[in-house]
């Protein structure tokens, strides 16, 4: 598995939370809220993959992904 997010670049001051959503091609896209090594909280966005090859190709396919990280490479 591994992930590609972003931080929020502003602080959040709500209530914890967090969603998930289930996509196809073993994807998920996660919105939550981290708390930092400041101590300030940011919402962050991120989609975790599950690859189901081995390191090397999956690597390869991810480097040759002409999309961007949203797309799954459709």
């Amino acid at each position: 598995m591994w992930h590609f997010g972003a931080d929020a670049s502003v602080e959040y001051t709500g209530e914890r939370f967090s969603a998930t959503w289930g996509l196809a091609q073993d994807a998920i896209i996660r919105v939550y809220s981290k708390t930092m090594k400041d101590h300030r909280t940011r919402i962050r966005l991120e989609r975790q993959e599950y690859p189901r090859t081995n390191l090397a190709l999956a690597l390869e396919q991810k480097i040759n992904l002409n999309h961007n990280w949203w797309s799954g490479g459709e």
